[in-house]
């Protein structure tokens, strides 16, 4: 029994790697095989490398470009198979991809399958997706749903599923800028056990690597998900990854009205602004932490006459004694107004204008109200090499 399979290709500008792409559906060791390719408005000339296929191929030609969602369901509308796989136009199937797959399907009664797939970033590197040393191979099928709850791992070029449960389902939603197969996979689950074949079948060749920092369109496509599958997600990790592409920051402040709006998408199922606000204070406290150390690594390599302490005040007294424990003093003090008193300890008190030398190391040794105020006219005046002085009595001595 070998059911027919449609194949569905969508193309836009792959007129160097569609025929890489179809010549691997072609070479199949499993023979019962149609090929669709729905061109989505290509301009260049991807077009032309198909009239070399003939009666091999199917061609559905858009007059607009929609997008690969789109054009995967163009193609299912003219499937003839009972299932359907998806090839995008610039991977590579291995030649007992579709054999190996509907005999474990057909072998263990499931109705979809997928399998993992390596992956060539454009920098040449090579992965295998899903990696198999964070997912059990072994126990994927078991815990698929809930993986899925929380990132996705069935690769839609992968898949191979009956076309009526496609349909049953929905197609996949145009309506998302991006991750409609994550979206079209928990529905999937949420339907049906899926089965996994271990073994990669298939070579992807990604075209463009993914930022962390995703725009609104792609905000759009996220919230919406989270609108529809609120109810199937593991919300906790999905914040957090929220938090880490920086959804709930702009010009480093919270974005307060965005926590609200999960909020009320969630339901009041989960304190979202309890996880938000926890992650911002980690993220600062581990910064705090970096800092400290940088600062105190610079504070304890300055030479003795060297440096300079800009702040002749009480904290300014604080950093001199620190210094004068470790047997190193001070060039001068830096005053942001020289009053009458003109020297510290037989040091003397300057201005900044009579620092010439802008290379100097300048500790800043200020309260926090007016700290800010002389950063910016260290900033401004061209002096770069400067750190704060931070209550250093905390410090180990070394």
């Amino acid at each position: 029994m070998n059911p027919l399979i449609s194949v569905i290709i969508p193309m836009y500008n792959r007129e160097n790697t569609i025929n890489r792409a179809i010549d691997s559906v072609l070479e199949q060791s499993y023979g019962n095989v149609e090929i669709i390719v729905v061109d989505d408005a290509s301009t260049d000339g991807s077009i032309n490398q198909l009239k070399k296929y003939k009666e091999k191929v199917k061609v559905i030609s858009l007059e607009e470009n929609h997008g690969a969602g789109y054009a995967r369901n163009v193609g299912v509308d003219f499937a003839d198979g009972e299932y359907v796989a998806f090839q995008d136009s610039d991977d590579c199937w291995y030649k007992n991809k579709l054999e190996i797959q509907m005999k474990y399907m057909l072998d263990n009664r499931y109705i979809a399958c997928f399998c993992p797939y390596i992956r060539y970033s454009i920098d040449k590197r090579v992965s295998i997706v899903p990696s198999n040393k964070i997912f059990s191979y072994e126990q994927i099928e078991d815990s698929l749903k809930k993986i899925l709850t929380s990132t996705n791992i069935i690769g839609t070029p992968t898949l191979v599923i009956k076309k009526s449960v496609f349909m049953e389902i929905g197609k996949f939603d145009i309506s998302l800028s991006k991750n409609e197969d994550y979206e079209f996979a928990i529905r999937l689950i949420k339907n049906y056990d899926i089965g996994f074949v271990s073994e990669p079948l298939m070579e992807a060749y990604l075209q463009e690597e993914n930022s962390i920092t995703l725009n609104n369109d792609d905000w759009d496509a996220e919230i919406k998900i989270l609108n529809k599958h609120h109810d199937f997600l593991d919300l906790e990790s999905n914040i957090l990854r929220y938090c880490q592409s920086h959804y709930f920051e702009e010009n480093e402040n919270v974005r307060y009205d965005r926590i609200d709006e999960i909020s009320r998408i969630v339901n009041k199922n989960i304190d979202v602004r309890n996880i938000v606000l926890n992650y911002y204070y980690k993220k600062y406290k581990e910064l705090e932490g970096i800092q400290y150390q940088e600062n105190y690594t610079y504070i304890n390599n300055l030479e003795d006459g060297k440096f300079i302490i800009y702040g002749a005040g009480e904290i300014g007294e604080r950093a001199y004694n620190y210094f004068e424990m470790k047997g190193k003093k001070p060039r001068c003090f830096v005053e942001t107004t020289v009053n009458k008193k003109k020297e510290l300890h037989g040091i003397t008190i300057v201005g900044l204008n009579d620092i010439k030398d802008k290379s100097v190391n300048i500790v800043v040794a200020a309260g926090k109200k007016n700290r800010l105020e002389i950063i910016e006219s260290l900033i401004n005046g061209g002096y770069y090499n400067f750190r704060v002085f931070e209550e250093y009595a905390n410090f180990q001595m070394i």
